[in-house]
């Protein structure tokens, strides 16, 4: 019966309360879209008393409209919410009203107070007056016109502005103003000093400054927000959160993991363009020097390994083949290979992050691995590489799409037929990823391991060993095409860490390493084929000691001291999360990053790396006791590979760890999100 409230304890959608409830939401949605409208952008303006009515009556009908018709859809089409739903409902409607407020940037505007501005000439240390000239009046944002100045005295309006030209004149200004008023005055040899008062407030401002043809003085006004204004705020957070809210208790758990997907992934898509246009040019570096060089070299020379030698340096370099063949797609082109590393990582992402989840068995699984893996995608660790043209942002695009693909690989299949596309992508993905960083082989050589050890457990050998065929094929080139490269690390090894400290000088020393007589210069030098001392004749005998002997002596002195090496690895790369710590220099002009602090850490996956393998161990004993454990069996390779791989980066080369081992460790929190929700699922069954 239309009008009675439900069995379930809610309400109809032709009740009373239903209807009351609609307009009490269109209400507060009114006046308050209306006041922040009035504090935000009228209250400043010169509007008359007529056009500030009209537009404040069209904000009101617009905010109560809106909140109507969102209500009236979301309450219609779940009919009821029961009384047990609504205090929940109501309670994470506060927290999260209030973490919108606390963690994101809503803007909590206020009503400005009134206030008096004068200004006035001032005479010199000889008693003179000199005249002043008022040009301009800036206030958040917008332009105070000259026009609304009251003069006193004698004042002379020009092209340049007011002139005050004796003590007796003054300049006057009133008007409701919080923040900062900015005043700018002509400055040159013939100006004189101003008398700035703002109500009990006098601030002197000399302006005989003969380098600069005008001066700026800033006045701050205390902020005016108050109660009203906070409120103001909170209520359309609250109304926007207790929209969510319900459609979370009521339409999400209906919603398939396919719809849940697609509106999760535009949310993403959304984020990252917005991220992405906050930076105002992209970010060069000596690295981009040689990957631009490469793209510009015929295809087949790219894809051999051909080095590029660089026009400032003494050295010549070879990269994989990966980004200077997409640099050479987009001609060269800053913006748009920006553009192509930023579409390139938001579909790998989603492709990751949608056959994560599909491992997952339950449908609040798998929108849980949706969320935690796109999330994970909007972190700055992420995001700032769009605009950096450097092997990162691809290079970590390459790596989802390895990892989807190995999901999808490995995924449970009812049918028990083997389909030949998850083969192909991960081929596909392991290509790629090989061919975007020179340590990436090494991964992919651990995959090559893992599904010959899979293939116990599957009937498709045929399919299994063909992959691992064409994986090491992958790995040969890569590693035959860049294998010169360990010379560039090597030496900044051998100078930054081993001749710094006694013990490695003194095992390489007894090794009869060549000492040239100004060898101790180069000691903590970085980039070494760029130095020209260590290019110089006298440094002949130590280059070429390196290329015969180096590797060799350096492979020892490894063994000499492994658990050192164990310690350094997990001490700079997992215990201190040097994840979190990439240098400010790798931040492109005008980025900052949008996800509040609290959901970078949350997504991240900021838990101690003892933690993290916890749960790969207790990933591992599950997989064992199960029949379809293989599920497991890439969750845990990511997670236990990172340190591994992550040790073979620091004995590899000492400059900057943090950034050479970034990838492997987002593939490893990659990887640890899906673990954690398989993890529930068994402990829930």
């Amino acid at each position: 019966m239309s009008g009675v409230r439900s069995e379930k304890g809610g309400f109809s959608s032709k009740s009373v309360p239903f209807k009351l409830f609609i307009l009490i939401a269109s209400l507060i949605g009114a006046v308050c879209c209306s006041f922040i409208y009035y504090c935000e952008r009228l209250q400043l303006a010169p509007y008359t008393a007529k056009g500030l009515t009209v537009r404040l009556a069209a904000s009101a009908l617009a905010g109560g409209t809106f909140f109507a018709l969102l209500y009236f859809l979301l309450l219609k089409a779940i009919q009821s919410l029961t009384k047990r739903e609504w205090l929940p409902v109501i309670l994470i409607t506060l927290i999260t009203s209030v973490c919108m407020i606390v963690w994101f940037p809503v803007p909590n505007t206020g009503l400005y107070s009134p206030h008096d501005l004068t200004i006035r000439a001032l005479p010199d240390e000889t008693g003179e007056i000199r005249p002043i000239t008022l040009t301009w009046l800036h206030h958040n944002g917008r332009d105070i016109p000259l026009s609304s100045v009251q003069c006193s005295g004698n004042c002379i309006p020009d092209e340049y502005g007011i002139t005050l030209t004796d003590e007796n004149s003054e300049l006057s200004w009133s008007g409701i103003i919080s923040g900062t008023l900015t005043i700018e005055f002509v400055s040159d040899e013939n100006q004189g000093i101003a008398e700035i008062r703002n109500g009990g407030l006098t601030q002197t401002a000399p302006l005989n400054n003969t380098d600069m043809n005008r001066l700026s003085f800033d006045i701050a006004f205390p902020p005016s927000n108050g109660l009203p204004e906070f409120l103001a705020v909170w209520l359309i957070s609250f109304l926007l959160c207790l929209a969510g809210t319900i459609a979370a208790f009521k339409l999400l758990p209906g919603w398939s993991a396919k719809g849940f997907m697609l509106g999760a992934f535009l949310c993403f898509t959304i984020f990252r363009v917005i991220q992405f246009l906050t930076v105002k040019e992209p970010l060069f570096f000596v690295d981009s020097e040689s990957y631009l060089g490469m793209s510009e070299m015929p295809i087949m020379d790219i894809l051999r390994g051909t080095p590029y030698c660089h026009q400032q340096f003494w050295y010549c370099i070879a990269r994989p083949a990966f980004i200077p063949l997409i640099y050479k797609l987009c001609r060269q082109d800053p913006t748009a290979i920006t553009i192509a590393q930023l579409v390139i990582s938001i579909l790998c992402w989603g492709f990751f992050a949608w056959h994560a989840a599909a491992i997952c068995r339950k449908d609040s699984r798998k929108k849980a691995v949706i969320i935690l893996t796109l999330g994970l995608g909007c972190i700055p660790n992420v995001t700032r590489w769009d605009q950096v043209i450097m092997s990162e942002s691809l290079s970590i695009a390459a790596a989802m799409l390895l990892m989807g693909s190995c999901f999808w690989l490995m995924r449970p299949n009812p049918e028990n037929k083997w389909n030949p596309l998850p083969a192909l992508c991960t081929a596909a993905g392991a290509l790629f990823y090989a061919q975007s960083r020179d340590s990436a082989a090494w991964i992919v050589i651990l995959i090559i391991v893992l599904l010959l050890c899979l293939n116990r457990l599957r009937n498709e050998r045929k399919v299994i060993f063909l992959l691992c065929a064409v994986l090491a094929v992958v790995c040969w080139s890569v590693m035959g095409n860049t294998g010169g490269r360990w010379q560039y690390p090597f030496e900044n090894v051998l100078f930054n860490r081993i001749l710094r400290d006694p013990q490695g000088e003194q095992f390489f020393l007894q090794a009869e390493m060549p000492t040239p007589e100004r060898i101790e210069e180069l000691y903590g030098v970085e980039h070494m084929m760029g130095s020209e001392l260590f290019n110089s004749e006298a440094f002949t005998p130590l280059r070429e000691w390196i290329l015969s002997d180096g590797l060799k002596t350096y492979i020892r002195y490894m063994l000499h001291i492994p658990f050192e090496t164990l310690r350094m690895t997990w001490y700079e790369g997992f215990e201190k999360e040097a994840f979190e710590q990439i240098g400010y220099i790798y931040t492109p002009s005008g980025f900052a990053h949008l996800l509040p602090d609290p959901f970078v850490k949350f997504f991240s996956c900021n838990l101690p790396g003892v933690l993290i393998f916890g749960l790969g161990l207790a990933g591992i004993w599950i997989a064992f006791r199960r029949k379809d454990g293989e599920r497991y069996a890439f969750p845990l390779l990511f997670i236990f590979s990172a340190y591994i791989l992550s040790t073979g980066v620091f004995i590899a080369d000492e400059y900057e760890l943090a950034r050479h081992s970034m990838v492997i460790i987002l593939m490893m929190k990659a990887g640890t999100w899906p673990l954690i929700c398989m993890l529930t699922e068994e402990l829930n069954s």
